[in-house]
């Protein structure tokens, strides 16, 4: 008798299958990709159940889903904020997430490079890896982009051992957001770009320049107003004490 079920939660399937005494191996086919599965084998009489031998395995490492492609927050003339999504596998591990910066040569259209998915067997650098074009600039680890979150290119830090020096100004470049997924000694990477331009030196983003605009001239004009708001409730005290005087005084007189 051969007992195989699943340790995910994607398939909490068991099978059971009686084996032939005269065989020696069975193949379980239908499994799902990157999955740990639980194998038992037990020999079985009519009467009764003899002892059962455990095995634990893993199926073959999927091929990681393509990451969302990240939004641009903020760019001035040496870096780029971008934010950034995790990618949920419904099969495999999710080991982290690399950033790459490739600025291209004028004449290159990097819309023709080909996005290509390579299983090696070791956890290079994705551009090494996959092979692309560019430099990596940083590696986050599955822990620390549990949510979407921001991440400035170029903000001359250091990230997971991959220094992210500054950018130039008023140069387009290519940012590439690669996935990727290791098991068993088997990695294997996804990643999507998007295409940016820093501005010319001294710039900054218009728009959030002109949200912090309206925020100070808010700012300005509320204190104004609570400065009138005093000076009326200061004359309208002036006012009534005035007016309490002058009666007071005439009733005196009176």
């Amino acid at each position: 008798m051969v007992a195989s079920s699943t340790l995910s939660d994607l398939d909490p399937s068991l099978t059971i299958v009686t084996v032939p005494d005269a065989r020696t191996s069975y193949r379980v086919c239908g499994l799902v990709p990157s999955v740990q599965y639980r194998f038992t084998v037990a020999a079985a009489t009519r009467q009764a159940q003899g002892q059962q031998a455990t095995y634990r395995a893993w199926t073959v490492l999927a091929n990681p889903t393509q990451p969302d492609r990240p939004t641009v927050v903020y760019t001035n003339s040496t870096s780029v904020t971008i934010e950034i999504k995790p990618v949920i596998l419904v099969s495999g591990p999710v080991t982290g997430y690399f950033i790459v910066v490739y600025r291209p040569p004028q004449s290159t259209n990097l819309i023709t490079r080909q996005k290509r998915q390579i299983t090696r067997l070791v956890i290079p650098d994705p551009t090494q890896f996959i092979p692309m074009s560019g430099r990596t600039v940083a590696f986050i680890p599955k822990v620390n982009l549990p949510d979407r979150r921001w991440f400035t290119v170029g903000d001359n830090l250091t990230w997971g051992g991959y220094s992210n020096p500054a950018l130039l100004p008023n140069t387009r470049y290519d940012i590439a957001f690669v996935v990727m997924s290791s098991l068993d000694g088997e990695t294997k990477m996804a990643f999507t770009e998007l295409q940016v331009r820093t501005l010319p030196d001294g710039g900054g983003d218009s728009d959030s320049d002109n949200n912090r605009l309206w925020i100070i001239l808010g700012v300005i004009l509320g204190f104004l107003g609570l400065l009138f708001l005093i000076f009326l409730i200061i004359l309208l005290i002036v006012c009534c004490y005035r007016y309490w005087t002058r009666r007071h005084q005439s009733d005196n007189e009176r």
